[in-house]
């Protein structure tokens, strides 16, 4: 038995093999991410392809859909829209964030920081601890 003032020996489960077990798995879960992320672009690059090859099957302009798929009800939903708050990254003023969807840096960071950006949660407790409020 260790007298009071020596460290206990360490056991297979000791508190630094947790934590490099848990260092290990948020690598591997972020590498994960970024393996979902690569296949949704891949997969979005083919969706758009198939709609490209649709809109030349039937003679279709094809940015004249793509106007009409993005313009369909936005104009009226988004014309009186402002922001309640805009949030700042304080590391690079040029990132802002408007409350809208969910900009490219943000998720990086978050991930670097070992946030998951799917999870409002984290999505919330990023803004709050990361982000600056500089208009509401």
């Amino acid at each position: 038995m260790n007298a009071p003032d020596q460290r206990p020996e360490e056991t297979p489960d000791s508190i630094g093999d947790i934590q490099r077990r848990l260092v290990a798995l948020e690598n591997e879960r972020n590498a994960l991410m970024d393996q979902l992320d690569r296949a949704n672009a891949e997969r979005r690059k083919a969706f758009v392809a198939s709609i490209r090859a649709e809109c030349e099957k039937h003679g279709w302009d094809a940015a004249e859909i793509a106007a009409e798929l993005s313009s369909r009800g936005k104009k009226a939903r988004n014309a009186s829209w402002t922001p309640k708050r805009v949030w700042i990254d304080p590391d690079n003023p040029e990132h802002r964030f408007v409350g809208r969807g969910l900009p490219g840096w943000m998720r990086d960071k978050m991930r670097g920081l070992g946030l998951d950006p799917g999870s409002r949660e984290d999505r919330d407790r990023f803004r709050n601890e990361h982000l600056r409020v500089v208009a509401s």
